[in-house]
């Protein structure tokens, strides 16, 4: 196999061949088109005279074409191929299969609830999401094989609920008001022989909500206008991205303290 060096040698000298090539066709059609303008064509053979006139110029026209192609056009187009075929290697290595600005309406939810075994979720506390989907995660908790894990502000975290509410542009008690209520909720979905379900608390700011389903992942960003905007939502399945974002689940889980359900479910921190 040639080595870089080599390689642009070759291409080199292609590159004068085919100009060198051009040259001399061009070359040929003047001389055609030169030739056409004889007096002696014009009075005895005008059909003749015709055709050697646009050879000539088809020459001119090609081998004009040719050598800007070669320099330039077939440069660009190598490079904007090229340019494209690695993106897309990009995304196909990275795992990532939807890019949306809906995060309640463009993603499978409804799929990914019936066909999950192990749902993880991290989040500031969801009130809309999980009302949307709430039902499901009733269904969801009947079943022994299945597990959940959520993944909590700590409401007694001041640094946090003050963070979170300049985020949400709230108040710190509605802010708390509203973890526990979340976390009371999902502590209610434990009943004897159901799916395994805990929640936790963490000590740290959120930099995003994350929701996996076995082996997807939804990841939707924070916005830092204060107000309630669309966000950008990746679906990630296998890949780079998915390994990034479910061991940042594992560092949340290792960051994260598991709550009783004893205190949960009265609505206590």
């Amino acid at each position: 196999m040639p080595s870089d060096g080599e390689g642009k040698i070759v291409r080199t000298v292609h590159t004068y061949g085919t100009v060198i090539i051009a040259v001399v066709v061009v070359f040929i059609g003047v001389a055609l088109l030169y030739a056409s303008g004889s007096p002696s064509f014009e009075h005895n053979q005008p059909s003749l005279q015709t055709l050697i006139r646009e050879l000539g110029a088809l020459l001119v026209v090609t081998g004009g074409i040719t050598v800007l192609w070669d320099l330039k056009g077939r440069r660009d187009f190598a490079d904007e191929v090229l340019a494209k075929a690695q993106v897309s290697a990009d995304i196909r290595s990275s795992g990532l299969q939807r890019l949306s600005m809906q995060y309640l309406d463009d993603v499978e939810w409804s799929r990914m609830f019936q066909r999950a075994r192990e749902i993880e979720i991290s989040f500031s506390y969801a009130t809309t999401w999980r009302g949307v989907h709430w039902a499901r995660f009733q269904e969801f908790s009947q079943d022994k094989k299945n597990s959940l894990r959520v993944y909590l502000p700590h409401p007694e975290d001041e640094v946090i609920i003050s963070a979170l509410a300049l985020r949400y542009d709230s108040t710190r008690d509605r802010i708390k008001q509203q973890i526990t209520e979340a976390a009371s909720a999902f502590a209610g979905l434990r009943k004897g022989g159901g799916a395994d379900i805990r929640v936790y608390y963490r000590r740290g700011d959120p930099t995003f909500a994350c929701y996996r389903f076995d082996d997807q992942i939804v990841v939707t960003l924070y916005s830092h206008r204060r107000t309630r905007s669309d966000v950008p939502t990746m679906l990630i399945g296998p890949g780079t991205l998915y390994d990034f974002f479910a061991a940042e689940l594992a560092a949340i889980r290792g960051q994260s303290e598991p709550q009783p359900s004893a205190e949960l479910s009265g609505g206590k921190n």
